[in-house]
C-alpha cells in the first residue's frame, strides 16, 4: 500500500514510526515533482537543541542486521557531531564505522581539522586501485607500511615499476617553469632524531640540479646528482656526479683521505692543492703528484720530483762505418726522470771499407751538459774479432748522443783505443747509464 497523503489530524508521529513491509520493496520513498534546478528531495536530520553544545550528536543512520546467534546487532552507521558551536566559528564532525570482530570502529573521519582513516588504529589495509594496478596505493595496515604498485611492502615505501628498465618508480621534481638557471634544483633530504627527540630533516641529502641553463630543446639539457652530510652543523656538498662524465668530491685531510676506505679510513687519496693529489696510507702522504712530477713521502722540493718515465728503442750506428754492414743493430732503454740506461747489441757482417776508432752513435737523449760527467758503460762485450780485446769500456761525453773512442786495457795498464780492424765481423754488446737534462 502506497500511502500519498496524510492529514496532520489523522496521524500522530511524536512517538515515532515503524514502517515494514514483507518483501523487498522500498519500506520509505522521498518524491519531489518541482521542475526547477534546485534541491530535492529532501531529508532533514535536525537536532533542535535548547543547549546546543560542543560533542552533540545531531544524528545518527544506523544499518542494522541479525547474527547467527538472532541477536540484533549494529553492522553499520553513520555519525555527525558538533565540534564546536561557537557561533561564528561552528565545525562539525562526519563519521562512518563498520563492525570490526565483534566491536563497531571509526573507518573514515571528517573533521575540521583532517580527513582521517582508521582512527581506532585497526589491523586494515588501505588500498586504491587504478584502471590496471589493483594495488596503486596500499598501505599494510599490520606492517606500518606503503606499498605504490605493490601489495606487500617491505619498506616504509615501497614503490614497484611494472616495466624493467623503461617506468621511473619514484620522481621527485621540481617543476618552477619560470626559472631555466643553474640555480635551480630539487632536493631530498634524511633526517635524523636528536636526543631532545626532534628530528634534523636535512642531515644528510641528495640534490639534482642543472649544469647549465635549459631551453626548450631537449638537447641542451644537463644535469648533476650531489650527496651532502652534515659536518659542524653544517650540510655541504662532499661528492658530486656531473654531466660531462666527472665524479667531483671536496678535499679531504691527510688523516682522513677524500677517498678512502670503509674498514681503512686514513688509507686512500686526497688533495691538499690545486692541481695536487696525495696518496695515503696509514694517514701518511707516501706519494705527491702535481705539475712538476711525483714526489715521495714529505718531500715537497721540486727539484726531487719524479717527472718522467719512459720506455723504448734506439738505432745504434758505428761512427765511420762506411760501407759497412750489419747482420744486428738493437738498442733499447728506460728513462726514470733524468736517469737514462740504454742496452746495445751491434753485429758486424762485413766491416766494408770502415776505419778509426770504435765509436758508437744514436743514443736516444743527449748527455748531461755538465763538466766531467761521463756516462760510463757498466758492462761491455765482444766476441768473434779479428783481434780480440778485453777490459773494454766505452764514455759517453757530456751533451753528447755519441760515445768517445772504445777503450780496452782499462783495468790491467794503459787504455788504448779500439780500431775497426780490431773489430773485423765481431760483434758488440754494451749498457751504458748516464743522465740527461
Amino acid at each position: 500500500m502506497a500511502i500519498t497523503k496524510v492529514s496532520p489530524g489523522l496521524l500522530d508521529l511524536d512517538s515515532g514510526i515503524t514502517i515494514t513491509v514483507t518483501d523487498n520493496s522500498d519500506n520509505l520513498t522521498l518524491v519531489s515533482t518541482d521542475a526547477d534546478a534546485s534541491v530535492g528531495p529532501n531529508l532533514n536530520l535536525y537536532r533542535n537543541s535548547g543547549s546546543p553544545a560542543d560533542s552533540d550528536v545531531l544524528g545518527v543512520v544506523t544499518f542494522n542486521g541479525r547474527n547467527d546467534n538472532s541477536q540484533d546487532v549494529i553492522y553499520a552507521r553513520q555519525l555527525s557531531y558538533i565540534t564546536d558551536a561557537s557561533d561564528g566559528t561552528e565545525d562539525g564532525t562526519f563519521k562512518l564505522q563498520t563492525m570490526v570482530g565483534g566491536t563497531i570502529r571509526d573507518r573514515l573521519n571528517i573533521t575540521p581539522s583532517e580527513i582521517n582513516l582508521n582512527e581506532d588504529s585497526q589491523d586494515v589495509d588501505f588500498r586504491v586501485e587504478s584502471n590496471d594496478n589493483a594495488n596503486m596505493l596500499f598501505v599494510d595496515g599490520g606492517n606500518n607500511r606503503v606499498g605504490i604498485a605493490h601489495s606487500a611492502p617491505d619498506a616504509n615505501l615501497h614503490a614497484i615499476a611494472s616495466a624493467n628498465n623503461t617506468q621511473m618508480a619514484f620522481i621527485i621534481g621540481n617543476e618552477d617553469h619560470t626559472d631555466n638557471s643553474t640555480s635551480q634544483a630539487v632536493k631530498m633530504g634524511f633526517g635524523l632524531a636528536r636526543d631532545s627527540g626532534t628530528v634534523k630533516n636535512d642531515a644528510g641529502a641528495i640534490t639534482v640540479g642543472k649544469d647549465a641553463a635549459w631551453t626548450s630543446d631537449d638537447a641542451n639539457i644537463d644535469s648533476f646528482m650531489s650527496f651532502g652530510t652534515y659536518t659542524n652543523n653544517t650540510l655541504t656538498e662532499k661528492l658530486r656526479l656531473s654531466s660531462n662524465v666527472q665524479v667531483l668530491a671536496n678535499g679531504g685531510a691527510v688523516s682522513t683521505p677524500t677517498f678512502a676506505f670503509l674498514n681503512d679510513t686514513n688509507t686512500g687519496m686526497t688533495r691538499p692543492t690545486g692541481d695536487t693529489l696525495q696518496f695515503v696510507t696509514g694517514g701518511s702522504v707516501r706519494l705527491r703528484v702535481n705539475s712538476t712530477g711525483l714526489m715521495f713521502n714529505s718531500d715537497t722540493a721540486a727539484a726531487n720530483a719524479l717527472d718522467d718515465y719512459e720506455e723504448g728503442t734506439w738505432t745504434p750506428t758505428f761512427v765511420n762505418f762506411g760501407t759497412g754492414t750489419y747482420t744486428h743493430r738493437l738498442g733499447i732503454y728506460t728513462k726514470i726522470g733524468n736517469l737514462v740506461t740504454v742496452q746495445c747489441h751491434l753485429d758486424v757482417s762485413d766491416p766494408g771499407n770502415a776505419s778509426g776508432d770504435i765509436q758508437v752513435s744514436g743514443f736516444p737523449f743527449a748527455a748531461l751538459n755538465s763538466s766531467n760527467m761521463y756516462g760510463v758503460s757498466s758492462s761491455v762485450h765482444g766476441t768473434s774479432w779479428s783481434t780480440q780485446r778485453t777490459s773494454l769500456n766505452l764514455l759517453l761525453p757530456p751533451n753528447a748522443t755519441s760515445t768517445s773512442s772504445l777503450f780496452y786495457g782499462m783495468c790491467i795498464g794503459t787504455p788504448t783505443t779500439v780500431s775497426h780492424a780490431d773489430l773485423g765481423n765481431g760483434n758488440l754488446l754494451f749498457s751504458v747509464t748516464y743522465r740527461t737534462t
